[in-house]
């Protein structure tokens, strides 16, 4: 049972299993919730890079929020350090953002099937933007664990 806990609460688990599942979890249940003619998987629900960089940049906000409250309540253990993180805090989240956004253009024009299809490509619609989530993901966990 102690290793478990110790399982549980590592901070890999809680803070990239965690949002993985939760993410395959809303996969499930979005194909379940389709009408009974459109059930079934497609390459979109397994293009999760999107949700895994959102899920990344929350995970910032609530770390440099903590940080922040640290200070604020004189609690910080390395006060200096995490004033230093708070000052990093608008240009992480800057370049996050213009890291999605510039993801998302790149899928709207190039992630695409052309013609009627209206599918998303293997390479550039799921395949790199899920890489490029789940990087992020590991990078984001490893800047606050």
């Amino acid at each position: 049972m102690l290793q478990m806990n110790e399982t549980l609460a590592h901070p890999y688990f809680r803070e990239f299993i965690v949002p993985l599942i939760t993410i395959f979890f809303t996969i499930a249940v979005k194909v379940v919730s389709r009408k009974d003619s459109f059930i079934g998987i497609t390459r979109d629900d397994f293009a999760i890079g999107f949700d895994l960089i959102v899920t990344s940049i929350i995970l910032l906000v609530t770390y440099y929020s903590g940080l922040a409250t640290q200070i604020h309540n004189n609690i910080a253990n390395n006060p200096e350090l995490c004033r230093q993180k708070l000052e990093m805090f608008p240009w992480v989240l800057l370049f996050s953002i213009c890291g999605l956004w510039s993801l998302s253009t790149i899928v709207r024009i190039y992630g695409w099937q052309n013609g009627q299809s209206k599918k998303l490509r293997i390479w550039p619609g799921v395949i790199l933007p899920t890489f490029t989530g789940i990087i992020y993901l590991l990078i984001v966990i490893n800047y606050i664990a």
